[in-house]
């Protein structure tokens, strides 16, 4: 009888599974807008606010920074529009803790909520302390933005 044929090669390996996509990187921290207060011998105070943030853009998430000698950890603030603040002259900060009137219930330890507590808009609220970058013992007072504005920004718009 003939020979018979070899037996089959063998199939070659199989290449080894893709390796996983390599981790994604953080999200960017928020803008930050910087602003200091300064209490000033016989005056109220005065601000200057500056920081990576030029134009507050409607509808973003921002992080506010206090500086100076004036805003405190365990503090609130709350902003208020040009708009309402015109139309509330002498009582702009009246409702400011109005909670049905302005949100400010938001904050970076906010671990129920998620990013925002439901309620896209968000006035400010609790000044926390925060280590930057943790364990470097240095601590910043931070507290968050959110503005929502149906009408102008400035008179001229």
């Amino acid at each position: 009888p003939p020979p018979s044929p070899p037996p089959p090669s063998p199939p070659p390996p199989s290449p080894p599974p893709p390796s996983p996509p390599p981790p994604s990187p953080p999200p960017a921290p928020p803008p930050r807008i910087l602003v200091s207060i300064e209490e000033e011998a016989g005056v109220n105070g005065s601000a200057t606010i500056n920081g990576t943030a030029t134009i507050i853009v409607t509808g973003r998430f921002y992080a506010v920074q206090f500086t100076g000698d004036v805003v405190e950890e365990g503090d609130r603030v709350a902003w208020v529009s040009l708009e309402y603040a015109a139309e509330h002259k002498g009582k702009e900060c009246d409702e400011a803790f109005n909670t049905s009137a302005f949100s400010i219930t938001n904050s970076f330890g906010n671990s129920v909520d998620g990013t925002w507590d439901g309620t896209i808009q968000d006035h400010g609220g609790l000044v926390e302390k925060r280590e930057e970058p943790p364990g470097s013992e240095n601590f910043v007072l931070l507290s968050d933005l959110v503005l929502i504005n149906p009408g102008p920004d400035t008179p001229e718009a």
